[in-house]
């Protein structure tokens, strides 16, 4: 579908942009959406009746049931007041949604399950299986993880040519990246074949992309993708979090190649606008790509929100091994070398060191630092836990 901006409509209907911009907000232009701070308006759109003639208001309810990301990804938000209702949401399951991702955001995860237990089925499906599904891996929840995954495709496959279908996929994939299994993304996603997307789709959908460039190691192309998905995004008045996750690519991917100093730049202006909200769980699911920046400069900087960034990460980390062992049956692969992943095997095993030594043909010393090295991977302390790990 093709949109125009209000001051195209404006032109086109014969009337001021300030009563396109009015026409939006009072819900009366079927399709148009407000992306950061500019109205989207599908290019099919009439101009509305005269309410005095047609007799008729409308709502101005927003609908977020396409949405493959979370809510809290298109809201504007203004500085300080991450906790305030945006306007626009009405309905109360969005409501809900929208406050049980905050708590997931600010890293009450806990809460933030307890809330979505009040969560019904409803026009935010999608929407509320994006938040359902990293939590349920954060908090270690199996059976929650399998069925949110079964509601996704069951709206893959309700319409398999639908936007509402192509939104479940992205979600998939995106799911699927940050348990580091890119064979589930389709060629499409991978290709940035997003013709026929919903504006308000692209930014997640480029994020998407990016993160499966940054999986398959082609950071230079990781950042392009972000970066341009990014300049269309100004902050001038304030962010959404899709900014944080694009942002964070880009860090990402300077820190693969190599780039520390710039990568550090990115990431300090990236917590200069997440933590004032107290933002910390963005930083908790991309701790591994930055090679310690998030946990030094938080540390400098945000002291709180380090500890809280640590403590999470502590947890969750434990809990994505388990549900990414019970989805691959090799929760450790992606995380070590085969080198290292054959001698955790050997560990698990109740090898010696002298032992696993002789059968990897490396010197004892040799393999005690290799082991140091897969205990910090793992966040393990010592070859007893390795079980629950390497199968």
């Amino acid at each position: 579908m093709e949109y125009i901006s209000a001051k195209e409509a404006a032109e086109r209907w014969g009337i001021q942009v300030r009563g396109v911009q009015e026409l939006c907000k009072a819900g009366r232009i079927q399709g148009a959406f407000k992306f950061e701070r500019s109205w989207m308006i599908p290019a099919s759109a009439q101009k509305p009746e005269d309410p005095r003639r047609a007799g008729s208001k409308s709502s101005g309810a927003v609908s977020y049931g396409y949405y493959p990301g979370l809510i809290s990804y298109f809201i504007h938000a203004p500085s300080g007041k991450s906790d305030r209702l945006p306007t626009g949401i009405t309905d109360p399951a969005a409501i809900l949604e929208y406050k049980a991702e905050l708590l997931y955001f600010t890293g009450e995860i806990d809460a933030c399950r307890d809330m979505l237990h009040g969560v019904d089925d409803g026009g935010t499906l999608l929407s509320r299986l994006s938040l359902v599904l990293p939590l349920s891996v954060c908090l270690g929840d199996v059976p929650a993880f399998n069925s949110a995954v079964e509601g996704v495709y069951a709206l893959i496959d309700q319409a398999p040519d639908s936007v509402g279908s192509r939104a479940a996929r992205l979600l998939h994939s995106c799911t699927a990246l940050g348990l580091y299994m890119p064979h589930f993304v389709p060629e499409w996603i991978r290709d940035g074949q997003f013709a026929g997307l919903p504006a308000e789709l692209i930014p997640f959908a480029i994020y998407t992309r990016s993160k499966y460039l940054l999986t398959a190691k082609r950071e230079a192309e990781a950042k392009a993708a972000a970066e341009t998905a990014l300049s269309f995004l100004p902050v001038e008045s304030g962010f959404s979090l899709i900014h944080l996750y694009l942002r964070l690519i880009c860090s990402a991917a300077l820190c693969a190649a190599g780039d520390m100093h710039a990568s550090e730049a990115h990431l300090r202006e990236t917590m200069s606008l997440a933590m004032p909200y107290d933002y910390v769980i963005p930083f908790t699911e991309f701790l591994t790509l930055h090679s310690g920046l998030i946990e030094s400069v938080s540390q400098q900087e945000y002291p709180e929100q380090y500890r809280r960034v640590i403590q999470l990460w502590t947890r969750c980390w434990k809990n994505w091994m388990a549900v990414r062992g019970r989805l691959t049956m090799s929760s450790a692969t992606a995380i070590l070398s085969n080198r290292e992943h054959h001698l955790a095997r050997l560990l698990a095993d109740d090898l010696t060191y002298a032992e696993a030594a002789a059968r990897l043909g490396m010197s004892v010393g040799s393999v005690k630092n290799m082991a140091s090295v897969i205990y910090a991977k793992l966040h393990v302390g010592g070859k007893t836990e390795l079980k629950d790990y390497v199968l």
